[in-house]
C-alpha cells in the first residue's frame, strides 16, 4: 500500500526541523539545551515548542529563531510554504 503524501503543514514542519538541524551543526550546538540557550529559552519551553512548532511559535518568536539560528532564504521559504525563487540582479 503506498504511503500517503504529507500535508502542507507536515512539509513545513519538516523544513523547520531540517533548518534547525543544519543550524545545530553549523553553530556547534550538539544538544537541545544548547539550542534553547542560544534562543534565550528555557529547556522545557524549547521542548514544548519543538513538539508542535506551528502551534507554539508566534511570528515574533519565529523571526527571532530564524535570525539567531541563521536560517537561509531557501529554508525560510520552505518553512512558510512559499516557493523559493532567487532574486535576479
Amino acid at each position: 500500500m503506498p504511503r500517503p503524501l504529507p500535508t502542507e503543514r507536515q512539509r513545513r514542519e519538516r523544513a523547520l526541523q531540517h533548518a534547525i538541524a543544519r543550524a545545530r551543526v553549523d553553530q556547534d550546538l550538539p544538544k537541545d539545551r544548547d539550542v534553547a540557550d542560544r534562543l534565550g529559552l528555557s529547556y522545557v519551553t524549547y521542548s514544548k515548542r519543538k513538539k508542535d512548532p506551528y502551534r507554539a511559535y508566534g511570528f515574533e518568536l519565529a523571526a527571532d529563531t530564524a535570525q539567531k539560528l541563521k536560517f537561509t532564504g531557501k529554508e525560510l521559504c520552505a518553512i512558510c510554504g512559499v516557493p523559493y525563487a532567487p532574486v535576479e540582479e
